[in-house]
């Protein structure tokens, strides 16, 4: 082939997107979406990055086989095509217990399986329940679900819920908002914080050092302390 026609194919293919940049898919919940945008597209440079605010728009964006995603630990058991390579941390650990606060210090007595739990948005409700059972080895009556953490406490305020369900890094942030005593009713099992998937098959080794290439002062700004 004429090197002056190849030439034309490839600005042929790429202008039409059948060659297309590797995608970065990103949601997790306890951060602003801007605060992400800056500190993802910092990283993984020459990768198509997208940072969702909603659940309902990360799900639809899986539809296009994104190579790379970064997402809380529920997103694990939402689908078997993508591996968990690498981790944020805080201090020298990726792992965490949820907690569950309530304004009612009874709960500390009480069946929490017969109470409802606030959480956010993290995937569909009957997902996040199913996780939320699972990490607390308890049912739950219903689940609230909110997209921002400082929506969570108004669930409790407004008696929408009875409990809700928070990592201790983001309740920390937030309780000097809110005058109200919250009492600590739960532990969960241990989960992990956001973390980077690979598409199985991807350039996992690619992704991985673009991870953890992140700035401290990114990861920072993110709520975390570094990646692992």
């Amino acid at each position: 082939m004429n090197f002056k026609y190849f030439l034309i194919w490839i600005v042929i293919f790429f202008e039409t997107g059948l060659i297309r940049a590797e995608e970065l898919s990103v949601f997790f919940t306890n951060t602003s979406v801007k605060k992400v945008e800056k500190a993802m597209k910092e990283s993984f440079q020459g990768v198509d990055v997208t940072v969702f605010g909603r659940f309902r728009d990360f799900k639809e964006s899986l539809k296009s086989n994104p190579a790379f995603v970064i997402a809380d630990d529920i997103f694990s058991t939402l689908t078997p095509d993508y591996d968990r390579v690498a981790s944020f941390k805080i201090g020298a650990s990726s792992k965490i217990n949820l907690i569950l606060l309530s304004l009612d210090e009874g709960w500390k007595k009480k069946d929490i399986s017969k109470g409802k739990i606030g959480a956010l948005e993290s995937g569909d409700r009957k997902e996040i329940q199913k996780f939320l059972e699972d990490k607390f080895s308890k049912t739950f009556d219903s689940v609230k679900t909110v997209s921002k953490p400082e929506d969570l406490f108004p669930l409790m305020v407004f008696k929408s819920v009875d409990f809700i369900a928070i990592e201790p890094h983001v309740y920390e942030e937030l309780k000097s908002r809110f005058s109200a005593a919250v009492f600590e009713i739960a532990k969960s099992k241990e989960i992990s914080l956001p973390s980077l998937y690979v598409k199985k098959g991807a350039d996992a080794a690619k992704a991985i050092q673009a991870f953890k290439a992140m700035k401290t002062e990114d990861a920072t700004t993110l709520g975390f302390s570094g990646v692992e």
